[in-house]
């Protein structure tokens, strides 16, 4: 049966939506369903045209939200530049609802993916 995923989704400044959508595909394994990208505030506009790619929706959280969750991999990078710890992962297990991370964060070329299950939830709330 196939997975229903929240990918998650962390850039710098200069990062493309190329590069995003070339790593989620590298990440996002066939059988899984993508139900939406969730980023940060400050990435929405990115992570919209991805998401619009992708033909799914989006999801953004604030700085507060994302900073509550626990994460694997936690930057002090991210944190410097952003306020919190995480982005990717913390927005994938946001987004999903708390389920758990399949792919921890992966990144290349200035972009960060995280992918994590759908834990039964509404993924419409927080939509752009």
């Amino acid at each position: 049966m196939p997975e229903h995923v929240i990918v998650g989704l962390g850039a710098r400044a200069a990062a493309t939506v190329d590069q995003c959508l070339q790593l989620i595909a590298e990440l996002v394994r066939p059988t899984w369903i993508v139900e939406a990208v969730a980023t940060i505030e400050s990435k929405s506009a990115l992570a919209e045209a991805v998401a619009q790619d992708l033909g799914v929706r989006c999801v953004v959280f604030s700085a507060a939200e994302l900073g509550a969750v626990e994460v694997p991999t936690p930057s002090m990078r991210v944190r410097e530049a952003v306020g919190v710890p995480s982005v990717a992962e913390a927005s994938a297990i946001t987004g999903s609802g708390g389920g758990q991370l399949v792919v921890a964060k992966a990144s290349r070329g200035g972009v960060s993916v995280a992918v994590a299950q759908c834990a039964g939830i509404d993924v419409g709330a927080n939509v752009q």
